[in-house]
């Protein structure tokens, strides 16, 4: 969402909100960016609350492969 001119623009568009942050934004800005703007257009797309947990349990069971997977790769 933010490799777009469009998303770019959002983001600069509310660095007062921010407090002026600078381009680019800290990764932890950046993700919350994004589940704010997913969030929004799950909902503008008619999905039940129900829908968009279950997107965000996918995403941290998807966190959670990539973290098991890696600790693995250490040992």
């Amino acid at each position: 969402m933010l490799d777009d001119v469009a998303g770019q623009r959002r983001w600069r568009g509310n660095a007062h909100e921010r407090g002026g942050a600078p381009w680019p934004p800290a990764p932890q800005e950046v993700a919350r960016f994004l589940a704010r703007s997913f969030y929004r257009k799950l909902t503008r797309a008619g999905f039940e609350s129900t829908h968009i947990v279950g997107a965000a349990s996918e995403l941290i069971d998807q966190l959670n492969l990539h973290l098991h997977q890696s600790k693995s790769k250490s040992i």
